[in-house]
């Protein structure tokens, strides 16, 4: 089932946009030494319904945290059912982080804006901020906040407001600015970030199979190769020359 959902997102230009996306943060990530995605999975079943993208990243002490990703290309309201499937699937998944990415932040039956959602979780990822101490919440917040609570079985309001601490939402906006923004980060690195772009694209559709992690040294084979890198964002280049493929890098062409 996960090659087969993972082939209908890649066919969805749009889902492929965002996975172009993050790939260019792999990128970024080890040619930058900033902390970021090492790995991607289309399609990742382990988490439905926040399967359509897993990402890991590693802090400099190795130590290993898991994203998970929906992508909807949401231009309605969402439904409260959508809401409560999403929110009761976080709550099984204790030890990611949950990324729910819509072109907007549109209205959700019976539960309000989205984007008051959107600030609450946000507010909460604060630095420094005490989840245990009056947060002034406003009634639109209540509301779901009552909703998880319902969904976790807990009367408790900080076990509600640690699950929304791990979760942030992401307005994509239309995609010919969203391909713009994934051309921009990719600029800082290569001389060619248009056709890096539509590499990574055409990889993509190619190679949608959640079984194949998506690493540095992947992209690096399959889309980086012959590519002229700058040295440092916006310096003089130098041109990437073929990396010896691995095994298991070769292995993202073996017939399944």
């Amino acid at each position: 089932m996960g090659r087969k959902k993972s082939q209908l997102l890649m066919r969805d230009q749009y889902g492929c946009l965002v996975v172009a996306r993050r790939a260019a943060q792999v990128i970024r990530t080890r040619l930058s030494g900033v902390e970021g995605p090492h790995v991607l999975r289309v399609e990742d079943a382990r988490y439905e319904p926040w399967g359509d993208l897993t990402e890991e990243h590693r802090n400099e002490l190795g130590a290993v945290t898991e994203h998970v990703w929906q992508v909807k290309r949401q231009h309605g309201a969402l439904t409260r059912e959508d809401m409560e499937t999403l929110l009761g699937a976080l709550a099984r998944y204790p030890a990611v982080r949950a990324h729910l990415a819509l072109y907007s932040m549109v209205d959700v039956t019976s539960l309000g804006p989205l984007g008051v959602l959107a600030d609450l979780c946000a507010r909460l990822q604060e630095v420094g901020l005490d989840m245990g101490g009056d947060l002034a919440l406003s009634k639109k917040e209540r509301v779901w906040i009552q909703l998880i609570q319902r969904l976790l079985g807990s009367s408790s309001e900080l076990d509600a407001l640690k699950l929304l601490g791990r979760l942030e939402l992401h307005t994509l906006g239309a995609e010919r600015e969203y391909r713009q923004g994934t051309q921009d980060l990719l600029d800082r690195y290569v001389e060619n970030a248009e056709q890096v772009h539509q590499r990574l694209m055409a990889f993509l559709a190619a190679h949608a199979d959640g079984a194949i992690p998506m690493t540095f040294e992947l992209l690096e084979a399959k889309v980086l190769s012959g590519v002229t890198r700058r040295l440092v964002s916006g310096s003089a280049s130098l041109a990437l020359e073929p990396p010896c493929v691995r095994e298991d890098v070769a292995s993202a062409d073996a017939p399944s």
